[in-house]
């Protein structure tokens, strides 16, 4: 089975999350550039300054997640306020 097959079900972000976590494996000068993204990440939906410390495919994609409710949320906000 290949790859794609492999991630049918699996959505944009859990992909994303995935590859990101992979990077830091093969390219370990990678993981604190992606511990800083991910620290800056946290700040921007309101988790605060957070020690980055666990760099798991479920960590990362629960920031991914938090990043795109608050996106999401602050642009609805938006649009709602326009109309």
């Amino acid at each position: 089975m290949g790859q794609a097959a492999a991630s049918v079900g699996l959505s944009f972000y859990d992909v994303l999350a995935r590859c990101l976590h992979e990077s830091i494996v093969r390219i370990p000068d990678a993981e604190e550039a992606l511990r800083g993204l991910l620290g800056h990440m946290l700040v921007f939906v309101g988790k605060g300054a957070q020690a980055v410390k666990e760099m798991t495919v479920k960590f990362i994609r629960w920031v991914l997640g938090l990043m795109i409710k608050t996106l999401y949320t602050t642009a609805k906000q938006a649009i709602d306020r326009i109309f």
